[in-house]
């Protein structure tokens, strides 16, 4: 893991997010199969309604359920980011995209998907040199786009101790399109986003991710162990030392 101004938990942002994928050609599997509600952002092209298969998150964790033997029809539950968390708290959930809050993250567990990581730093307006920092106290004063939270763990505390002024957004296109209109003065987001976020030619050309990363997160879901389908993905997880 790497951090900027000291160390944050791997699993404590964002996003997310799963990455690229061999393709599958549909997410679901026979109408026999068990159900396993699975909680998502919108975030193209990883997690997205937009799509017959979900997303390439979706399309990872049924490749992995597959190559495991086991057979779930993936329920899709795309929510707003705040409400994602509160359903997580309040522990009615099963598998999840979205990383738990602080509070509740002792009774998740992480299931790998990938040896990929997605790195994650801060988008600004482009500069003429590399955009980077020593400690986020260096951007303190301004103001940054974040994806809306009801509960206040250590990812957002580092901002707020920073001193930056925090903007919570639904979604992270909402944050950089913000940015580029000058309304709030950085982004929270992943290497990725210009890449794949639907965003005019000439915003993504106006925008510069950071050189220096909050952290690099791997690639994979969340699951509730009292979940009985979760608990029994889990099953297929190595016992760790």
């Amino acid at each position: 893991m790497k951090t900027a101004g000291g160390c944050v938990s791997v699993m404590s942002s964002v996003f997310l997010l799963g990455l690229a994928f061999a393709a599958q050609s549909d997410v679901a599997l026979k109408s026999g199969a068990r159900t396993l509600a699975v909680i998502a952002l919108e975030y193209p092209l990883f997690t997205t309604e937009t799509q017959a298969d979900k997303g390439s998150s979706f399309r990872a964790l049924q490749k992995y359920l597959l190559s495991n033997q086991l057979e779930f029809e993936l329920q899709p539950l795309f929510l707003p980011s705040a409400r994602a968390q509160s359903e997580i708290v309040a522990g009615s959930w099963c598998a999840s995209f979205y990383p738990p809050p602080d509070i509740v993250r002792d009774q998740s567990r992480f299931v790998l998907l990938s040896d990929a990581k997605v790195v994650l730093g801060i988008f600004r307006r482009r500069g003429h040199d590399p955009f980077v920092w020593r400690d986020l106290s260096e951007l303190g004063g301004g103001t940054i786009a974040l994806l809306r939270s009801k509960v206040d763990g250590s990812f957002i505390q580092q901002f707020i101790d920073a001193g930056l002024t925090i903007e919570f957004v639904s979604d992270i296109s909402t944050g950089l399109r913000m940015l580029s209109k000058g309304r709030v003065d950085y982004a929270f987001g992943d290497s990725d986003a210009l890449s794949v976020l639907t965003l005019p030619k000439a915003m993504r050309e106006d925008l510069q991710f950071s050189s220096t990363h909050l952290m690099e997160v791997p690639v994979g879901v969340f699951v509730n162990p009292m979940c009985p389908e979760a608990a029994a993905v889990l099953e297929t997880v190595p016992a760790q030392d």
